[in-house]
């Protein structure tokens, strides 16, 4: 039976798996706020104001524009979306 390893905070198992936690000890651990602020930051653009503040599940669509929507610049999105063509083919 393998033994388990305790790496930042999880039981692991693998050789990989134990290489590559201990490789992103220095990355922060993601929390639901970040992704609930990726995830209102995507779809800008997508849809409503309305439409943001039902995924979020917020009572008023201001709540999710204010706390959760960073805005990206349209060059921005643009730059981002060619690099990701380029590495995805």
């Amino acid at each position: 039976m393998e033994r388990l390893h305790a790496v930042r905070g999880m039981l692991v198992t693998s050789i990989h798996t134990r290489s590559l936690a201990t490789s992103c000890e220095e990355v922060p651990l993601v929390n639901i706020q970040m992704l609930r602020r990726t995830l209102a930051t995507q779809v800008q653009g997508m849809g409503s104001a309305k439409d943001t503040q039902t995924m979020l599940r917020h009572t008023k669509p201001d709540t999710a524009q204010i706390s959760y929507v960073q805005p990206v610049e349209d060059s921005v999105r643009s730059a981002v979306d060619k690099l990701a063509a380029t590495l995805l083919g």
